[in-house]
């Protein structure tokens, strides 16, 4: 992510390589692949196995991946929603979003509905989505995280009762042993969900500047922490 401005005014907000080699660069005003400009905001993306997600604070931009995309190729599907915040892909054609009232899924790119959670009132703000095996990590604003079994659509909650730093996840980042879950505080280490829960807080006594969190990536043995000054 990266915030800044040109001379010209224009304010950068991110800038991402898909999978076909374009170069994307995300701005309050307009976007541009390839040094092109294409004439939507964006600042977020998020790249699904057929297409890439451009996200606007009200809309929702899709444009199918394929190598070479400039302005004489760009085709822009639209969908409204409001203040989208994360997603994750459930396979070719579903993602789901999470926003300020909750969670929802896209199917294809035809339709967006609210995603169907036994025994939530989803009037929740999602902030973080994370995928390990079937388990559906879901991180909230103040409501902590919840675990979704997506086999048996059963639900478990997590707050700070059972060791959470914070009730406000931002940041959700799985690796092969654990997932991390970053906030404005600090970072938990989970391991054992859907069995038996550990719970490990890592906090400013570390070392760590929460507050100026940006990105969280499992990288194996490293774990990565974007901050507004650096990595």
């Amino acid at each position: 992510i990266i915030e800044d401005k040109d001379p010209s005014g224009w304010n950068n907000r991110f800038i991402y390589y898909d999978k076909y080699q374009n170069e994307w660069l995300g701005g309050q005003s307009y976007s541009k692949v390839n040094g092109e400009i294409i004439g939507v905001p964006s600042r977020m993306i998020y790249e699904t196995p057929n297409n890439i997600l451009l996200a606007d604070y009200h809309r929702l931009y899709a444009v199918e991946g394929r190598s070479n995309l400039g302005v004489n190729n760009i085709n822009l599907d639209t969908l409204k929603i409001e203040n989208p915040k994360c997603f994750i892909s459930l396979g070719d054609s579903v993602v789901l979003i999470g926003t300020d009232d909750g969670l929802s899924v896209m199917t294809g790119f035809d339709q967006i509905t609210d995603f169907p959670l036994k025994d939530v009132r989803f009037n929740i703000g999602i902030a973080a989505l994370g995928l390990l095996d079937q388990y559906l990590l879901i991180g909230t604003e103040g409501n902590g995280l919840l675990v979704y079994n997506t086999k048996n659509q059963s639900l478990n909650q997590y707050t700070t009762n059972v060791g959470l730093i914070s009730n406000t996840i931002t940041h959700i980042a799985v690796g092969m042993e654990s997932v991390w879950l970053g906030s404005s505080v600090g970072l938990n280490r989970l391991s054992g969900i859907g069995e038996n829960l550990e719970v490990v807080q890592i906090s400013e006594n570390e070392g760590l500047k929460p507050k100026e969190l940006t990105t969280l990536l499992d990288f194996g043995e490293w774990i990565v922490l974007g901050t507004q000054t650096g990595f």
